[in-house]
């Protein structure tokens, strides 16, 4: 799994393992593709083409999405390129606090595991 927020429709916050949501990915025993720690909250700040390097990972969206975004990366390279977009193994979630404790952390799983068997898409609504 590769957790993201997007910031524009280049660049997104990817959570990494010394972070809140992998406490998440653990207990649901998933991988976090991303390898590298992030910064002093657990995320780090990358390209969409960082994400490219890690094939066999699914990408999950945390909302929000800001207004055109969908639209925009239905017409990016970077995004449309990516082998989950290409597999349609895309899932959007509602918003989570990454700062939290024991509810984000429940909050979370519950929406990750409803997006997994929900099943996945290629675009971001």
């Amino acid at each position: 799994m590769a957790l993201v927020s997007f910031l524009d429709d280049r660049h997104v916050r990817i959570f990494a393992p010394n972070g809140l949501y992998q406490t998440t990915l653990d207990g649901l025993g998933l991988d976090n593709v991303w390898p590298h720690d992030g910064n002093y909250w657990g995320f780090s700040t990358v390209g969409l083409e960082a994400i490219a390097p890690y094939p066999n990972g699914r990408v999950v969206v945390i909302e929000p999405i800001s207004p055109g975004l969908s639209d925009n990366l239905a017409q990016s390279p970077f995004w449309t390129y990516l082998p989950a977009v290409q597999r349609s193994q895309v899932y959007q979630i509602e918003p989570v606090w990454p700062f939290g404790a024991v509810f984000p952390v429940k909050r979370l799983a519950i929406q990750l595991t409803d997006a997994l068997i929900q099943g996945g898409s290629d675009n971001v609504r």
